[in-house]
This record gives C-alpha cells, sequence and structure tokens, in this order.
C-alpha cells in the first residue's frame, strides 16, 4: 500500500522588531536586523517591494545592508520578509522611518518642527543616543536649562552654583547653576519649604508663568487680570493670569474642547513647542 502523505502547514514570516528601528538622513550604510518569526534559510527582507540580500541568522533573526542611498532623504520605507516554498508567503509590513534629525521624531510627527527648530537653535541636543524623547515628561531641572537658553542663547553658561539657594539642590546637581539663575532673575522662588524639586515633572500651570518670566523679565505680572477663558482653570488660581496670557499671545490654545488641562504634564515635545512660540524660534521647515 502507497502511503500518502499530506502537505505540510507553515507559518508566515511576520516581523516583530527592527534594530534600529530608524536612521537620521545622512547617515552611511549599516546593517539592519529583523527579529520576527518563521524566518528560513531563503528568506528575503524586501525594502519598498523590492527583495535585498538578506543573511539568515536563525529561525528568528534576518540581517540586511542599508545603503546610504536608502536614507539619502526623510520618509519611511516598508519592509517586509518572503518565504519562497514551500512554506511560502509574505510578512505584514514594518515602517522604517528617515528622520531630519532625532531617530524618534519622524517626518510626520505633529511637533517635529519646533523640536528641530529649537534643537537648530542649540537650546538643545536631545535626551541622547540621537533620541528626543518626545512624550516624556519635562522634569524642572531640565526646565531651567532650556528656559534659559532659549531666553539668553545656546552658549549661556550661568554663574557657577554655590549650592546654598534651595535646599534640594546641591552645587555639584545636574543643572543646579541653571536652576539657582532662575532663582536669581526672579523667574522661580521653587517649590516651596526652600526646595526646588528639581526632578518633579513640570505641569501646564506653573509652566505659562515660567515662560512669561523668562521672557518679559522675573518682575512681570500679566496687566489683564483672568476671565476664566478656559473652562478648567478658575480666574482664582494663581497661575490663571499667566494661562490666560499665553493664550492672548497665540503661545497657546489650550489641550482642546475649550480646556487647558493645567495639571497635566509638559511633555518634551509640549515643551519645545512652548519656547519656538514664546521666544520666537524658528520652526524647522
Amino acid at each position: 500500500m502507497r502511503r500518502i502523505i499530506g502537505p505540510t502547514s507553515y507559518a508566515l514570516p511576520a516581523i516583530a522588531a527592527l534594530t534600529p528601528f530608524a536612521a537620521v538622513k545622512g547617515d552611511p550604510s549599516f546593517t539592519l536586523t529583523v527579529d520576527g518569526t518563521g524566518f528560513t534559510p531563503a528568506s528575503l527582507v524586501r525594502w519598498n517591494g523590492s527583495a535585498r540580500a538578506t543573511t539568515y541568522v536563525s529561525r528568528t533573526r534576518l540581517t540586511m545592508t542599508v545603503a546610504a542611498s536608502d536614507v539619502a532623504a526623510t520618509g519611511s520605507a516598508t519592509l517586509t520578509v518572503s518565504n519562497p516554498s514551500p512554506g511560502g508567503g509574505i510578512s505584514a509590513g514594518k515602517s522604517f522611518a528617515v528622520t531630519n534629525m532625532f531617530l524618534d521624531v519622524p517626518i510626520g510627527y505633529l511637533l517635529r518642527r519646533p523640536i528641530e527648530g529649537i534643537a537648530d537653535a542649540g537650546i538643545t541636543e536631545g535626551c541622547g543616543a540621537r533620541l528626543f524623547c518626545p512624550e516624556v515628561a519635562v522634569t524642572r531641572d531640565q526646565m531651567a536649562v532650556l528656559l534659559l537658553r532659549a531666553e539668553h542663547g545656546s552658549g549661556y553658561a550661568p554663574p557657577a552654583a554655590s549650592g546654598t539657594v534651595f535646599g534640594d539642590v546641591a552645587k555639584g546637581d545636574f543643572a543646579s547653576a541653571f536652576i539657582e539663575q532662575l532663582s536669581t532673575e526672579g523667574i522661580t522662588a521653587g517649590c516651596g519649604s526652600g526646595n526646588y524639586c528639581p526632578t518633579v515633572p513640570v505641569t501646564r500651570a506653573p509652566m505659562a508663568k515660567f515662560l512669561l518670566k523668562a521672557h518679559d523679565g522675573g518682575s512681570y505680572v500679566p496687566s489683564q487680570p483672568p476671565t476664566g477663558i478656559f473652562s478648567d482653570v478658575s480666574p482664582t488660581d494663581p497661575f490663571a493670569a499667566f494661562i490666560e496670557e499665553l493664550s492672548r499671545r497665540g503661545i497657546t490654545s489650550g489641550c482642546g474642547g475649550g480646556k487647558y488641562c493645567p495639571n497635566q504634564n509638559v511633555t518634551r515635545a509640549q515643551m519645545a513647542a512652548f519656547l519656538a512660540r514664546t521666544f520666537s524660534i524658528p520652526l524647522a521647515p
């Protein structure tokens, strides 16, 4: 009796991650690692549908070379993995971004232009490793550096810190000189009880006051009393006049729905937009 063997079942290849996940325009040629499942020695990585020379590492890893010409302009590419028969099939696409400046700020990112604008102005170099960390909250020590560089210029260096102005800011701490200079300029009196709270995230209410005092001077007080233009900011709120002045100057339109979200943390991307609008820093193209 002849034995009949049925067809073998194969899983389609699938891409889980790309390393690196993005490139900056003008990068030299580099090796791209594709991690996933269902890979075979005959698998081919395809860049925008074009098969590329592929190195099989294991059932869960492939590599390919990205040419300098692939990242000569901003945009995005779609990567897929195709397996020839048996087990044929093509994976779902995985997007690879080519950015202007920061790997985690793709060309279509909502606040890309102010982010790259403040970087072009020398106010920030990002958060390290060619990243900007746009969705991470800004802490009060980071804010001190960003504010004073926006106010005085990218090369600004404040006087050395004494370590005696705030109880929680020692002489050798990160941004200690910038923090003490904020106090010297009358931009801040700290967070209470003689402290500055350097690692605490900045929220949108006090940020309004910080921005306007850094721009107009430490003695600045809005001339117009608050009228309650945002439904979640009472006219009796100590920051209300500053928040409404930001609105009058076109620096903010709130967080949507007629609200300002005063207690919401300010992200690094939002901080870039606040700085660019307050200090008239040119936006990136």
